[in-house]
């Protein structure tokens, strides 16, 4: 899943050289279906729920999540540093980002709207 996640999204985002159009570019596909359906989810919650029995699978979702996660607060610090967005804690902002795009994954594997899932990007 890393790799097919830092191949196929990873490289296409670190090329947006605005920091503040990565930001946005980040945020919208974090928030859209397409975005929540590169991955099957039965695959992705059969591995989730084993990462807590195995200690393999549990790096191999922490590095998942580390890479995720050190993309979007670098992403912020540089906005942060750059004066595009209000400052604050790059870390906990980045956290706080990836929190609501995981409660969206799960909205949209269980979709309780409907047959469609909600586009959030705006």
């Amino acid at each position: 899943m890393l790799s097919r996640y830092d191949e196929g999204y990873g490289l296409k985002v670190r090329a947006i050289p605005d920091p503040l159009d990565r930001l946005l570019a980040i945020v919208a596909t974090y928030f859209t279906p397409v975005f929540q359906s590169v991955v099957d989810n039965a695959a992705y919650y059969a591995c989730y729920s084993l990462s807590f029995h195995n200690s393999r699978v549990r790096m191999r979702f922490q590095r998942m999540y580390a890479c995720g996660l050190q993309l979007l607060e670098a992403t912020i610090s540089e906005c942060i540093a750059a004066s595009l967005i209000p400052s604050g804690d790059p870390r906990q902002l980045a956290r706080v980002v990836y929190s609501l795009e995981e409660g969206y994954f799960a909205l949209s594997a269980w979709d309780p709207f409907g047959t469609e899932s909600v586009d959030m990007s705006q």
